[in-house]
């Protein structure tokens, strides 16, 4: 798996998450086969529901794992499950409630996939605590992410060298402090294009960038299109419900 910043490999019950526009391309030598979850926000809000969820930031736009999530058999039966619910109500000829029964659905699959995610997420976190300058750097790029864009910023925080705080993130988040950094800024940036009714400009100076042609770039060398594009498509939470 190819990512905007990363490559992984994945098994066969491995499950993957990507938010609306995040590049990925697959690399195999032999046929993959699955099935592919796609959902709007008008038809399902994650932000709505994010206390009851809690995936975001956890399936989706988490900068420090991967967005694969590896289930056991037990668990893989109970998603297949699910799904075959989910094509028999879609399947169904009459329809009724059907929006309702899929929703319902979903949303139970999303919960099921957060609880595994997080007990996972657990067991990572445990073993990058070893390395208390990991933890620090989580810490300043949340807080600094807005304003300082560059590695060798963090690293200049850390006490440590740019080289040497490229070889652990390399070792324990597969990224590099680049692309971290980067990570971060268009996690932010779609969730203000998303949640806000802020103007592109507006964003692109409360993240630091303060030519908005640049930050226009930026965004669409990562999400495929323009970042006004993307309000569109994707939707916007602010004038959904007011």
């Amino acid at each position: 798996l190819n990512g905007e910043f990363s490559c992984l490999s994945f098994e066969s019950l491995d499950m993957l998450f990507f938010s609306p526009y995040q590049a990925f391309t697959l690399a195999t030598d032999k046929p993959v086969k699955g099935t592919t979850y796609q959902f709007s926000n008008e038809f399902f809000c994650m932000e709505k529901h994010r206390k009851e969820i809690a995936c975001d930031g956890v399936l989706f736009n988490n900068i420090y794992a991967p967005p694969c999530l590896s289930v056991d058999r037990n668990d893989a039966v109970s998603f297949e499950e699910l799904t075959r619910q989910m094509l028999e109500a879609l399947g169904s000829p009459h329809g009724f409630a059907r929006e309702d029964i899929l929703y319902s659905y979903l949303k139970i699959f999303l919960i099921h996939a957060s609880r595994i995610c997080l007990e996972q997420d657990a067991n990572r976190q445990a073993l990058q605590s070893e390395q208390p300058v990991l933890q620090k750097l989580k810490e300043l790029i949340e807080r600094h992410y807005h304003a300082r864009h560059s590695p060798s910023d963090y690293a200049a925080m850390l006490h440590i060298s740019p080289k040497a705080l490229g070889k652990l993130t390399k070792k324990h988040f597969n990224r590099t402090p680049s692309a971290l950094i980067a990570d971060k800024l268009m996690v932010e940036a779609r969730r203000q294009l998303y949640r806000t009714e802020n103007p592109v400009k507006e964003i692109a100076f409360s993240l630091g960038f303060s030519d908005q042609h640049y930050f226009s770039r930026f965004f669409k060398k990562h999400a495929g299109i323009p970042a006004d594009q993307y309000r569109r498509q994707v939707g916007n939470l602010a004038s959904i419900f007011g």
